[in-house]
């Protein structure tokens, strides 16, 4: 397992043509939580939860829901990929369309170093305040927009491999089902939210 997420930062094109064709079901689940708990720091950060319950009812979501919200939403964004993908022709099985969505989302998660750095060295409420405590929140929003940015580009390279399109189609797939997933995102964290504040 080890190995196989040092080669996405080292070799990642050989990564998907072997791993992800040859192991698609290979560290999902492990993959699957913690990119949850990345996003739900990020969402929690970005509709500053901090202001309306404490770091102990977060962390209480977390360990409860991070494996079942993070395959609901890899399962879905695969799903959105693979319909999207049919404009393009694409035929690849939904499973292998899964395995490079999950793998591509190694530097998402990356970015939880900075967040448990972040909790270490603050207030755990006040860290998902949006941009509080100042400088070290906006450096790791900024930090955690190049890591998305970067996974995009793993992501089109591990579409173009299962789904063998060329790179400009692939890049159009993943662009069209990004923006269905971000607006899935952002409904699920409105929800989320009213139903924190309402308790």
């Amino acid at each position: 397992m080890i190995v196989s997420w040092l080669s996405m930062w080292t070799h990642p094109w050989a990564h998907f043509r072997e791993t992800v064709r040859t192991k698609p079901k290979s560290g999902f689940l492990s993959l699957a939580t913690l990119y949850a708990v990345a996003t739900l720091f990020s969402l929690a950060n970005f509709y500053s939860w901090g202001l309306y319950s404490s770091f102990s009812s977060f962390f209480a979501l977390l360990l409860a829901g991070s494996p079942i919200i993070g395959a609901a939403l890899l399962y879905v964004d695969s799903w959105i990929l693979q319909w999207t993908g049919l404009l393009f022709q694409g035929k690849a099985p939904i499973w292998h369309i899964r395995a490079a969505l999950a793998w591509s989302k190694i530097p998402c998660i990356s970015s939880l170093f900075m967040w448990f750095t972040l909790l270490a060295t603050n207030n755990s409420d006040t860290a998902f305040i949006q941009a509080f405590p100042g400088p070290s929140g906006l450096f790791i929003t900024l930090i955690s927009l190049i890591l998305a940015l970067w996974s995009l580009i793993l992501l089109a390279q591990g579409i173009r491999e299962v789904q063998a399109f060329s790179f400009s189609r692939s890049m159009a797939n993943v662009f069209i089902s990004e923006i269905l997933s971000l607006l899935l995102i952002l409904i699920i964290g409105y929800i989320i939210r009213y139903v924190f504040i309402s308790f």
